[in-house]
């Protein structure tokens, strides 16, 4: 089966029911399986800042990986300060106390520090948005999940304009259009039947979460392209790494918490 199948078939058959179960978790479970999204996702960037030529230090990052989004789901503002302060001051004593402290200090600390605050601190805006009700979450995967693939079955076939050439070869503008039409379009549908928002901020709301998820789709691009690898892992047939997957969520779910907690 070629990769676009397995793509295909991933993203129609196997994705959306393990989501959807995940969802449903009670507020605990859910958590837990945002942790492990969390983990695994630390340990493909850690794999990729290494192809980059950084050695980051793995005990202060997974340190951080776990405490900042358990601050985060306990709601205890000590505890997360205390976390971020902890893990700033681990990474730079480690490095400090390690065999070669003046060899590649600031790339060293820089990647273990971006390792933190890159999938576990804005992954935890997914708890932070199940908060505030879980079809928030369901209208997140459903506005990124039809964005994206709007753009690629529209980009491939009428894909002519590139987007950013130097960061992303294949993406295109016509893509790029098509993302909107699709994830806004199922913005506005869900929201109609599902939660009691009016239009305007269901519009206002889609298109702020699908250009986010452009963007987070160009910086994974950016990342994988300064590491020179194709996919960030294998673990997802036809869609390559865990990263390759949710880089549009990463930086949509902090964009829809913070719109629907401010404007709605």
């Amino acid at each position: 089966m070629g990769d676009r199948n397995k793509r295909i078939l991933t993203a129609l058959i196997a994705i959306p029911p393990i989501i959807a179960y995940i969802i449903y978790f009670d507020d605990f479970g859910f958590f837990l399986a945002v942790l492990l999204l969390i983990l695994l996702s630390v340990r493909e960037f850690v794999a990729m800042l290494e192809c980059a030529g950084i050695k980051v230090m793995n005990w202060p990052a997974y340190f951080g990986s776990i405490c900042l989004p358990y601050g985060i789901y306990t709601a205890d503002v000590r505890f997360f300060s205390g976390a971020l302060l902890l893990t700033a001051v681990f990474t730079m004593s480690f490095k400090l106390f390690s065999e070669e402290p003046l060899k590649d200090t600031f790339d060293s600390i820089g990647g273990t520090l971006i390792t933190v605050l890159y999938a576990p601190l804005m992954f935890s805006f997914l708890v932070l948005l199940r908060k505030l009700g879980v079809h928030y979450i369901f209208l997140l995967c459903i506005l990124i999940w039809m964005s994206d693939t709007a753009a690629y079955f529209i980009g491939c076939r009428f894909g002519r304009t590139k987007l950013y050439e130097k960061i992303s070869p294949k993406k295109s503008v016509e893509g790029a259009v098509a993302a909107y039409a699709g994830g806004v379009g199922a913005g506005l549908v869900y929201c109609s039947f599902f939660l009691d928002i009016s239009m305007a901020h269901a519009a206002a709301a889609s298109t702020f979460v699908v250009t986010a998820g452009i963007v987070g789709d160009l910086v994974e691009s950016m990342f994988k392209r300064r590491a020179k690898i194709k996919d960030s892992g294998s673990l997802i047939p036809g869609h390559g790494g865990i990263l390759d997957r949710v880089d549009s969520l990463l930086f949509g779910a902090p964009v829809l918490y913070l719109y629907i907690s401010y404007f709605v």
